[in-house]
């Protein structure tokens, strides 16, 4: 069955005990509270929510979790820990993280710009303009040259 997928104002809002929206899925059909998040429960005294999934408890188990070397190693930790380092707020784990992209997309996306080093000029335009999506306009005024980056060195 597919399910509908909640926008980010509606997760922000069922966070903070709002309605979520008019979607046909907010509320308790999700399989938890009315003010549950629809990316799972964070509270660590619920177990069962750290591995519920968007929409609910309904799509079984975990069927992969990655190794501790895995977790190490990936971009994204690497990531998480340059924010640490005084370039970004104390992030304790991924949905923290995503949680701060949601709320502040315009220093997220300044941070993911700078950590990942984009080749290019950011330019003077605003980070995002526009919106709401599909109709945002990210770095206004960046120029890249996709053809140096696409060709070996």
């Amino acid at each position: 069955m597919l399910m509908h997928m909640p926008t980010d104002d509606q997760v922000t809002a069922s966070e903070r005990g709002g309605s979520g929206g008019s979607s046909p899925r907010a509320g308790t059909e999700r399989g938890g509270s009315g003010g549950s998040s629809p990316r799972g429960s964070t509270d660590p005294a619920d177990p069962a929510g750290s591995a519920t999934a968007l929409g609910g408890r309904d799509y079984g188990a975990t069927l992969w979790e990655p190794s501790e070397r895995s977790v190490r190693d990936a971009r994204i930790t690497g990531y998480a820990a340059w924010l640490r380092d005084g370039r970004g707020p104390e992030l304790t784990g991924y949905d923290e993280l995503w949680r701060w992209s949601v709320a502040e997309p315009e220093a997220f996306w300044i941070s993911v710009w700078e950590y990942f080093d984009v080749l290019g000029r950011r330019g003077d335009g605003p980070v995002l303009s526009g919106g709401p999506m599909p109709d945002v306009r990210w770095f206004g005024g960046a120029t890249l040259n996709y053809a140096s980056r696409a060709r070996p060195p």
